[in-house]
């Protein structure tokens, strides 16, 4: 038999390739001396019950008259016994003076002069599964990173709520939705006796806080206290403000992000503003705790998977729950929308 042993060195390849075989011899000889100490064991204890059977025979033989057939028959039964007692006893002689060869080393491990080659086969196929499962992971991330939201199950799928709405346009238009929009949104709040809203734009282009200023005056003349929450540094809280003064809502105010707003005390048609430092950023980021519900505004073909969902987990975290959300811009394909 042959051992091999693969090790980083030639030193060491050669002490585990000795080692093992080492092991192997000590494991034969154990086993080997385990058999011969049973097999001994069950002729002891055969042997105890053949002396047991003897002392009987022995005294059961002396009670019996000289000629009679029950002696003649008791001596043939302690003839039998006795055979039976000598050969036990040659096979325990034998077995104490056996000699266990478990075998012998041929030749020591020596030295390798040259390392095994891997083999080229395994090397490739590994290889080729590590490209393959990285690019995959690579590829999705960047997908998720660098993906467009275009349609309509697109946004669904991402937010997990319902597309309320859905307002074609581009840069430079009003981006006001029309009646019926207005009153689809405004049904999916009353389903769920909402009052005080959060309007959380996902991003800070003209497109977007145009259509989410024009929700907000909508649905504080419908009586509900509206608030928008603006990232400082992506400029959102100026063009909020701005548009919000332009327009016809007259009781809009400015809030701080720290300051807390109850359903009971908020005034029917007020807007409120929050806006702050860009210290402030990941206290703006995060919508008010104190709201009823969120509605999500997102543009559809600018808006990355990556940055709606990092708003939709700034939601989730604060406690608010998503009624649902209205997009601006074309959608992909077609998808139902008041």
């Amino acid at each position: 038999m042959t051992i091999k042993f693969s090790a980083s060195t030639a030193k060491d390849a050669a002490a585990g390739a000795q080692a093992f075989a080492d092991a192997y011899l000590n494991h034969r000889e154990q086993s080997a001396q385990q058999d011969v100490s049973e097999r001994l064991g069950q002729l002891n204890t055969q042997i105890a019950a053949l002396n047991e059977r003897l002392r009987k025979l022995t005294r059961s033989i002396v009670t019996l008259p000289t000629d009679s057939p029950a002696r003649l028959i008791r001596n043939t039964q302690l003839q039998l016994v006795r055979s039976r007692y000598t050969d036990l006893q040659a096979q325990i002689t034998s077995l104490d003076s056996a000699r266990i060869a478990p075998g012998e080393i041929i030749s020591d491990a020596g030295l390798p002069t040259s390392a095994t080659s891997p083999n080229p086969v395994v090397i490739i196929v590994a290889a080729c599964s590590l490209g393959l499962l990285s690019g995959l992971a690579v590829a999705w991330l960047t997908r998720f990173r660098y993906y467009r939201l275009g349609s309509g199950d697109d946004i669904e799928a991402l937010t997990g709520a319902p597309l309320l709405a859905s307002i074609a346009g581009g840069y430079s238009d009003p981006m006001t939705p029309t009646h019926h929009q207005i009153l689809h949104v405004q049904q999916a709040l009353n389903r769920g006796g909402h009052r005080v809203v959060v309007l959380y734009p996902v991003s800070g282009r003209i497109p977007v806080v145009s259509l989410t200023v024009a929700l907000a005056e909508a649905l504080a003349y419908d009586g509900r206290c509206v608030t928008i929450a603006a990232d400082p540094q992506t400029l959102t809280h100026k063009r909020v403000i701005q548009l919000a003064y332009s327009s016809n809502v007259s009781t809009a105010e400015l809030r701080d992000p720290g300051g807390r707003l109850s359903a009971s005390s908020a005034d029917p048609g007020r807007l409120v503003l929050v806006v702050g430092s860009p210290l402030d950023r990941q206290t703006l980021l995060a919508p008010p705790a104190d709201c009823d519900a969120a509605l999500v505004t997102i543009e559809t073909g600018r808006t990355t998977a990556q940055q709606a969902q990092e708003a939709i987990q700034r939601i989730e975290i604060a406690g608010v729950p998503i009624d649902g959300v209205v997009s601006v811009g074309p959608l992909s394909r077609r998808q139902p929308a008041p």
